[in-house]
């Protein structure tokens, strides 16, 4: 009876471990709003605006680069408490 609590008890603690997910600090949110790009120029990633770059006298190029930020391709959204970059259906 001891090996059958135990183990029953083994697998919900796994179960619960595998369902907590892990933000990293850097893409912590909670809305939209909160998150930006993580780079300057062409960006393919996202962060939270705390660990947002300075952007100040960076120039970046026209280009829309693919499976960038650059020209609404995607935006940067809050989800699941993770700020990530979303492409857009119309691309």
């Amino acid at each position: 009876m001891k090996k059958i609590i135990f183990t029953i008890g083994i697998i919900m603690l796994l179960v619960l471990i595998t369902s907590c997910n892990y933000v990293s600090p850097e893409k912590v949110c909670t809305e939209d709003s909160d998150c930006t790009a993580a780079q300057c120029c062409h960006a393919t990633d996202v962060v939270n605006n705390d660990n947002a770059p300075d952007c100040n006298g960076v120039l970046c190029t026209a280009n829309c680069e693919p499976d960038t930020l650059d020209c609404g391709q995607a935006k940067a959204k809050c989800v699941e408490s993770a700020c990530a970059l979303i492409e857009e259906e119309s691309f």
